[in-house]
């Protein structure tokens, strides 16, 4: 009696220990080897918004149509829509029973094979900053700002865009800034175009705004 008690308890050790095993990540295996941990861009929509933060990273509440705000404290947030590849993986088999299992260690943040080309911003009307005037249609790269999201900094959009090396596609949001005065309180409706190296392209468009010196 005692030896079958014994028998027993081994065996549910053992069975444990083996789902134990089959829940967990081994090195290499479900955790970012070959599980699926990847997304993909589908589309991208822009929206104005209150700068938020002190060092004017942070994009705040989305601005109202026609809403009226200081240059200094407007900002352009591009929010990309995207999907996620997340696969269970079933990596155990017992006496013909398959156990998909769920992933008992962390797995590495999601990541694209995704990389910006080139981002460009357009008013429906006229832009004057400085004495100079931009026509209504004209590139405005010049006068923005984007925060560099795999640094976490602003940089000028036209030094972003003249970059060939990090500008993978990440989760977060990119925001653009202007980064001069106008020269008096000027509506806008912006267009944004926004491309990818793979051929991918995204035309966006806000609500109007009033930027004001």
């Amino acid at each position: 009696m005692k030896r079958k008690v014994i028998y027993l308890l081994l065996t549910g050790l053992l069975f444990n220990t083996m789902l134990f095993v089959a829940g967990c990540c081994l090195p290499g295996t479900c955790c970012g080897g070959n599980s699926a941990n990847t997304f993909d861009t589908i589309n991208m929509e822009a929206r104005n918004v209150a700068i938020e933060s002190v060092d004017g990273l942070v994009a705040g509440p989305t601005l109202v149509d026609m809403a009226m705000i200081p240059f200094n404290e407007f900002g352009i947030a591009l929010e990309p829509e995207i999907i996620y590849a997340n696969a269970t993986k079933s990596n155990w088999q017992l006496q013909g029973l398959f156990m998909n299992t769920a992933y008992a260690c962390s797995p590495p943040p999601p990541t694209s094979n995704e990389e910006v080309n080139s981002i460009s911003i357009f008013s429906n009307a006229e832009f004057t900053i400085d004495g100079q005037t931009f026509m209504a249609g004209d590139t405005l790269n010049e006068l923005f700002s984007i925060r560099d999201n795999t640094i976490w900094e602003e940089v000028a959009l036209d030094q972003y865009n003249n970059r060939t090396a990090d500008k993978m596609v990440n989760e977060y949001d990119y925001l653009l800034k202007l980064i001069q005065a106008p020269s008096a309180a000027q509506a806008h409706r912006f267009t944004i175009h926004y491309s990818q190296t793979n051929g991918e392209f995204y035309s966006m468009t806000t609500q109007l705004v009033e930027v004001t010196p």
